[in-house]
Order: C-alpha cells, then structure tokens, then sequence
C-alpha cells in the first residue's frame, strides 16, 4: 500500500467521503461538464423545479481546482477528521452526523436572509468552531512557525479571508451554526439541564458505528402442536 492509499484509508469515514465530496464537485465544474450554478442553494429551484440536490451539493462545494481550493481541501481534511475523531464523537458516529445535520439546517435557514447560495465554506467553520470549543487550548501550528491556541484559530483564519479581500458573509453563517450548535449541545444543558441537541433514538438506529456488525433479527418461524 502506497503512502497515499494509507493516509485515504487511514481517514475516518465523514471525513473521507467528504474530501471525495469536494474532489468530484471540483472536477465536474474544472472541466465544465457541470455549472457550478447547478450546486448552488436556491429556494426557489428547490420549490419548483424540485432539485433536491442543491440541499447537499451547496455544501461539498469549494470551486474549481485553484489554489484557494486546495487552502480550503487542506482545512476540510484537517480539521473535520480532528472533530470527527474527538473524544465526544469518535465512539458516537450518529451524534456526530446528527450535529452536522443541525448546523446545516440552521445554515440554510439563515441563507435565506443573504445572498450567500454556497456553504461549503461556512460548514467547515462551523465544524472548526466547534472543535475550537472542544479544545480551546490545543495548539494549531500556523505559517512561518506561527502558533495559535484553537479558540483564537477561527477568527485568526477569517481575519486572513478579510485582508484577502475574500467574501466571509458564508464563514460568519457557518461560524453563527457552530455557535448555536454548541451552545444548545453544551451551555443550556450545563446551566439548565436540558439537551436541546440530543441525537435522537430514530436517528441512532439509522446510523450504524462504524465498523459495528449490523444487527440481524433472527427468523422465529411458526411452530406448530404436535400431538
């Protein structure tokens, strides 16, 4: 096995899927066998023209291959692996999914108020800025030997999007869900006991541990009197 095929087999599952998410969007829209504008998050075209897709596509993503593209792949591997292999989710897939699941939701919610119809960026701020509450005190190498604490890494990175003169209106939304998320997954249950954020059991019987044998129910048959 190559160095390359250890490191993709050695990604957790999300994590992987994700990274081949970004790659195959990237692709399609490079060599224009798709618009990109057939991924984006219109409401509308979800409505009326029924294009479902654009609920997940707008999430997975982060242009065409570019430099900036490859910037935002390197993030995506990282970071969602550290919060997918974090002690609160790497032996709790569902929650972990469940958490994705709510943050999405809030930021497409929130979409609906801006211009902003692409969220794959803003996803991966609100996953750091969750793992940043996880681990506030984790020490993030940064360029030229530069080091940050995680709680300062989100903003450190969207103040670098700013004198880039890049468009943050998703990063803050993405930022917004982390926030929300974690306060309703920590904070209200910490201060008042209530878990607005718990996977629920349905979900947890769809969502299998990975690496967890699947469940069969064994076959009871009929049985029949004798005598």
């Amino acid at each position: 096995m190559t160095t390359i095929d250890a490191w993709f087999h050695g990604l957790p599952p999300f994590t992987k899927y994700y990274f081949c998410s970004a790659m195959v969007s990237a692709t399609l829209t490079t060599f224009e066998i798709i618009s990109p504008y057939s991924l984006n998050f219109v409401l509308t075209r979800v409505l009326n023209n029924l294009e479902a897709w654009r609920i997940l596509t707008t999430f997975i993503f982060f242009g065409s291959f570019s430099f900036g593209f490859i910037i935002s792949l390197a993030i995506l591997v990282r970071f969602t692996r550290a919060l997918e292999t974090h002690p609160t989710y790497n032996q709790d897939f569902a929650s972990f999914i469940w958490a994705i699941l709510m943050m999405a939701t809030i930021m497409l919610f929130f979409s609906l108020f801006t211009n902003v119809t692409f969220l794959g960026s803003g996803l991966l701020f609100a996953l750091l800025y969750v793992w940043s509450k996880l681990d506030p005190q984790q020490i993030v190498p940064f360029y030229g030997g530069f080091v940050v604490k995680a709680y300062q890494f989100p903003f450190v990175l969207l103040g670098i999007r700013v004198l880039m003169g890049g468009n943050i209106m998703d990063d803050l939304i993405g930022l917004l869900a982390g926030h929300i998320y974690y306060m309703l997954k920590e904070q209200i249950p910490q201060e008042y006991g209530y878990d607005l954020a718990k996977t629920p059991d349905f979900f947890r019987r769809l969502i299998l541990q990975p690496g967890a044998p699947r469940q069969q129910q064994a076959y009871q048959g009929r049985g029949f009197r004798l005598g």
